[in-house]
């Protein structure tokens, strides 16, 4: 016997009824949960059964006699006549859509123009000139998409001068480097004095305290911050020989007076032909100080274009640092 045949004699059976049955045991009510189970998911209708149902009710069928054959609940079936009557629907709804994109191509080329313009701009300053020029709110991910359709980056490029590695400036290296070895085969290591200056300030501010009982545990305290110290430090492999401090910047004056104080102090430790390391500046070159080193018996060495980490004079003032940085 096909399906189809006992759906019909059981609503023959069923018609005189004006209740729908009660199945008092689990056996009895085994075949109609075993079909609902096998047919039909729990948590969805589906398009077929939709179908069947207006189909049912266009053919003048109660409610009540399929719900029964197709085991769906009367509110379930209520719910796709009634959609069925006020818009001729019968499919379900698809859940979820495509979110429209708040930038269009016109305003995304000119995104791509700002970066053109300056590459160097993060995303937080897209989004804000977004919100000014276009009066439109987008987040940094809206942006970050809107950079990788360009197939752009959120890296910031290392900007690497054109003259770091060029012929010129490694031939200046080689000629530096052979200027600072040649003194060795003839000069002890103390010998090789290093000048450098730097500027510091000092910042105090109270970092803790105990509050009143009642009171809120905040407190705006002043922040006390000195002029800008202008430090003068001269070393050599022994360690510090001489260092001044000033509460201007350095100039050609102090220079020079802080040179003379270290020839001063050289003579009185009977450190004799030195050779005194600085850095490339223009007051360094003055003749008065040029001057002063020469009368004294001892030669001046400016460093070239080299990197901190690779200078002896860099190495030197690093690990005396790390010693007296607690003293100071």
């Amino acid at each position: 016997m096909k399906l189809k045949d006992i759906y019909t004699a059981l609503i023959n059976q069923l018609s005189h009824l004006k209740k729908r049955p009660k199945f008092n045991s689990n056996l009895q009510g085994f075949p109609l949960i075993f079909a609902r189970n096998m047919w039909m998911p729990n948590n969805k209708l589906s398009d077929l059964y939709r179908k069947r149902i207006v189909g049912a009710y266009q053919k003048g069928r109660k409610e009540s006699e399929f719900s029964i054959v197709l085991v769906v609940a009367r509110s379930t079936i209520n719910s796709v006549i009634k959609i069925f009557n006020e818009s001729g629907r019968i499919d379900s709804n698809k859940r979820g859509y495509i979110k429209p994109e708040k930038l269009n191509e016109d305003q995304k080329e000119i995104i791509e123009s700002w970066i053109d313009d300056n590459a160097s701009i993060p995303l937080k300053t897209f989004v804000s000139k977004v919100q000014e020029e276009m009066d439109i709110s987008v987040g940094k991910s809206t942006i970050d998409r809107v950079l990788q359709r360009f197939h752009y980056s959120g890296k910031c490029v290392s900007i690497i001068p054109e003259r770091r590695n060029n012929e010129s400036t490694q031939n200046i290296r080689e000629r530096y480097g052979t200027r600072y070895l040649e003194p060795l085969q003839s000069l002890k290591e103390h010998q090789f004095i290093f000048i450098d200056e730097c500027g510091v300030n000092i910042s105090m501010r109270t970092s803790h305290g105990r509050s009143k009982i009642g009171s809120p545990a905040i407190h705006v305290v002043p922040n006390l911050r000195s002029r800008n110290i202008s430090i003068c430090a001269a070393m050599n492999v022994n360690g510090m020989l001489l260092h001044k401090w000033h509460d201007r910047a350095t100039n050609r004056n102090l220079s020079g007076n802080y040179v003379n104080e270290l020839l001063e102090y050289i003579g009185t430790v009977k450190i004799e032909q030195t050779t005194i390391v600085m850095d490339n500046l223009s007051f360094h070159h003055c003749e008065e100080i040029s001057q002063q080193i020469s009368e004294a018996g001892h030669t001046t060495l400016f460093t070239s274009i080299i990197a901190l980490h690779e200078s002896h004079r860099g190495y030197a003032f690093e690990v005396e640092g790390r010693n007296t940085k607690y003293e100071i």
